[in-house]
């Protein structure tokens, strides 16, 4: 079995008389177009695949030699395949959403937006945040309502915003889920360089609620957590978008970002390997610039605390090197 493309596993599968009827096809025409692959995983021909396996067909491949594939599966699907309005929006929304965090999708302009996704879908950009509002918060049940036409985007989105508000602070309506609202907040931090309550306040969130789920957006950016420790952070996530307590979930994280970046230390999404060097490259570097220090005229107490520090700071560095020459250990 050759495993299906997260891109592509983005749209539904064909099911009952359709797919009934392309397996009839292939079993008396054969396959006309071959399965495409990226990545070793099928990027379109999902249906094919299957309905050539039920046929008992060996399918031809190829593989995918483009610089877009989002845009070859938009272009295979969304544009020419019959789906709904409900099925194209919620498709497009995930689409979006695979931008944030470490799932970036490139796209022909860059990254695929919610303009460009509603666009794409036929839709208002108001009705992709609506269903990135149902992915992020419905159960499948919910999500398969929508998808299957028994219920309509923008009500199921309204049922779910009241779901995850109740006593909790509302999700601001430009966004699909609070963790959407801190990662948006936490991007601004960086480009724009604003404070952490600016930040809050400009994706909505109170400083409070932003602080509560900044640790948990930053940890998941990193790439160095165990695996024991990247699953407590993301079960924080999920709780930090349903569950009733936003502190609850930010105490989930607690002791990682103490672990990662001590009681007080500043946050940062650099990668532990990476935020070791600097710390290294800054110490070596104020050690060098003592050769430049003129020593002024100090009390036999000063000198003495003075000799302390230094001879504190030797100790740590050379524990520092010996553990640096044998790997750590």
């Amino acid at each position: 079995m050759i495993p299906f493309h997260p891109l592509a596993d983005v749209l539904p599968l064909l099911e009952g008389a359709a797919f009934a009827e392309l397996v009839t096809d292939i079993k008396t025409n054969g396959l006309r177009e071959p399965i495409t692959l990226h990545e070793d995983k099928i990027l379109d021909g999902r249906n094919r695949y299957r309905a050539c396996l039920e046929a008992g067909i060996e399918p031809p491949t190829h593989v995918y030699d483009g610089k877009d594939p989002v845009g070859f599966v938009l272009s295979k699907n969304i544009i020419r395949r019959q789906l709904t309005a409900n099925q194209k929006a919620l498709a497009m929304a995930q689409y979006a959403t695979l931008k944030n965090g470490h799932h970036k999708v490139g796209t022909s302009s860059g990254v695929l937006t919610e303009a460009e996704a509603a666009r794409l879908a036929g839709v208002s950009d108001r009705t992709v945040r609506d269903a990135k509002v149902i992915l992020a918060n419905g159960t499948p049940a919910e999500i398969a309502e929508v998808k299957d036409g028994k219920s309509g985007i923008k009500p199921m989105a309204k049922k779910l915003r009241k779901k995850v508000s109740g006593k909790r602070p509302k999700v601001p309506t430009a966004f699909p889920s609070m963790m959407a609202a801190v990662r948006a907040g936490v991007e601004s931090e960086h480009a724009e360089g604003l404070s952490r309550s600016d930040a809050g306040k400009k994706v909505g969130l109170g400083v409070k609620t932003y602080m509560d789920g900044r640790d948990i957006v930053l940890l998941l950016q990193r790439d160095d957590l165990s695996e024991e420790d990247r699953a407590i952070v993301q079960r924080a996530a999920h709780e930090f978008d349903n569950a009733g307590s936003l502190r609850a979930a930010g105490d989930l994280v607690k002791p990682i970002a103490v672990k990662i970046w001590g009681a007080k230390g500043h946050r940062t999404s650099k990668g532990r390997s990476e935020a070791f060097i600097d710390g290294v490259w800054h110490v070596t570097g104020a050690c060098a610039a003592a050769r430049e220090l003129v020593v002024p005229p100090l009390s036999k107490g000063q000198r003495k605390e003075l000799l302390t520090r230094m001879r504190e700071a030797i100790a740590a560095l050379r524990w520092l090197q010996l553990h640096l020459k044998h790997g750590g250990n």
